[in-house]
């Protein structure tokens, strides 16, 4: 059986050379030429990153989302720390159901910030097993964080 593959595509970024001082600036240009590019490269998923933008967070990723989608309609992958930037960029996205949250993490103060956005934005989540004490030391452990998460995300509304 022929199976899918899905590819996020991650260029469009605040520390970007191409993309970075045009977010910045609002220079919608560079990012929709990126956003073109990676589309026509077969990109499944475009993810835009502003990092923590803890200054303008709330403006920049909604700009970010309707210049990138004023020229493509691939699905849209948010990323960023700052939870009100989030979810005011998952309120400016046309097509929410296609939409993925990049990411949730096994940190309680992570999981409590974000799963109440995911689930009221009703996106997927890219979920990260990066617990309180950091990365998974074995198989066990990765499992054990597997299940708590899955579990948070299921008690807070997002499915499997």
């Amino acid at each position: 059986m022929a199976q899918t593959v899905k590819a996020i595509a991650e260029s469009i970024n605040i520390m970007g050379n191409r993309s970075g001082g045009a977010m910045k600036d609002r220079v919608p240009g560079p990012v929709q030429e990126m956003a073109k590019e990676e589309t026509d490269a077969g990109a499944s998923y475009l993810d835009l990153n502003i990092g923590p933008a803890r200054k303008d967070g709330t403006e920049l990723l909604p700009w970010v989302v309707e210049t990138v989608e004023a020229v493509v309609d691939t699905p849209l992958c948010l990323d960023t720390t700052n939870m009100d930037a989030m979810a005011a960029g998952f309120k400016a996205v046309k097509n929410k159901e296609q939409a993925l949250m990049n990411s949730i993490s096994a940190q309680p103060e992570r999981m409590e910030q974000m799963i109440p956005v995911a689930a009221e934005m009703k996106c997927d989540v890219i979920a990260l097993l990066w617990g309180a004490d950091g990365m998974p030391r074995d198989s066990a452990e990765r499992a054990a964080m597997s299940v708590d998460l899955m579990m948070a995300l299921n008690e807070g509304g997002i499915p499997n």
